[in-house]
C-alpha cells in the first residue's frame, strides 16, 4: 500500500475516460465499487466552482437509466455515472458520513 493515495482508479468496474478524482468522488467510488449491484462507474471531468459546502446530488438519467451523481467538494465538482441497481446505489450514498445527500 502507498503512503499517499493519488486518487487514480482502475479495474473492472471503472471506465477509462478519466482517472483523476476529487476527494469526495474518491469517497463515493470507494462506497460504490464493492457493491455487487454496481456494474460500471464512469468518472467525468473536474470543474472548478465557487466555495461551498460538500454535497452529493443523485438523479436517474431518463435516457440511459444510469445514476448521474454530482460530487461537490469545497471548490470543485465532478460528475460520476453509475450503472446498476438504483436502490443499492442510493443507500450506499446515504451512508457516507458528514456529507449532505440530495436525491433529485
Amino acid at each position: 500500500m502507498r503512503k499517499h493515495e493519488k486518487g487514480l482508479f482502475r479495474g473492472r468496474k471503472i471506465s477509462n475516460t478519466h482517472s483523476t478524482t476529487i476527494s469526495l468522488a474518491r469517497v463515493v467510488i470507494r462506497a460504490l465499487k464493492p457493491l455487487e449491484d454496481v456494474e460500471k462507474i464512469t468518472i467525468g471531468p473536474i470543474s472548478r466552482i465557487a466555495v461551498g459546502p460538500p454535497r452529493i446530488k443523485m438523479r436517474t438519467d431518463p435516457k440511459s437509466g444510469q445514476a448521474h451523481i454530482q460530487c461537490r467538494d469545497s471548490n470543485s465538482v465532478q460528475i460520476l455515472w453509475c450503472r446498476g441497481e438504483m436502490r443499492a446505489i442510493e443507500s450506499a450514498l446515504w451512508d457516507i458520513p458528514n456529507v449532505k445527500f440530495v436525491r433529485t
